[in-house]
């Protein structure tokens, strides 16, 4: 249940990264601002998941596989809701812990974040929830929000 919760300090930390941008700035840039975005936002996961390897830790990985899930959520609003998508990785929560209808040890396949670190299912889904994230992200970034 912990790994649930673990991941919402490195989403809002993230969050507050890209939220501080320059808007003007960054539509006159010569140099790629999004990809440098999507980069950091990578590499923070990749040495995250690196470390959680290195520690051999199925907690760990739990964790980082639940920061990119609910990473990527993040990136998918935030085109829409701005500064307020943060919100979307404890609304996420709140939708497993209020909505779940199988308890823990055998959670339902929807709710990703309570599966254990060899799920594969929830590891897929992470996968996909990041990459469309981050491919929102690449091409909706330079639009006021």
């Amino acid at each position: 249940m912990l790994t649930m919760f673990l991941p919402v300090p490195l989403v809002v930390a993230t969050a507050l990264a890209l939220d501080s941008r320059v808007p003007a700035l960054e539509a006159s840039a010569v140099r790629p601002v999004p990809r440098f975005d999507v980069a950091l936002v990578l590499a923070a996961l990749a040495a995250a998941l690196v470390l959680a390897a290195a520690a051999d830790s199925g907690v760990l990985i739990c964790v980082i596989r639940n920061a990119a899930f609910l990473t990527g959520l993040f990136l998918l609003a935030r085109p829409l809701a701005g500064q307020a998508s943060v919100m979307t990785a404890v609304g996420w929560i709140a939708a497993v812990v209020f909505f779940s209808s199988r308890p823990w040890p055998d959670p339902d396949p929807w709710t990703v974040l309570p599966e254990p670190a060899d799920a594969l299912h929830a590891a897929a889904a992470a996968v996909v929830s990041l990459t469309a994230g981050a491919l929102v992200h690449l091409h909706l970034s330079r639009g006021d929000r």
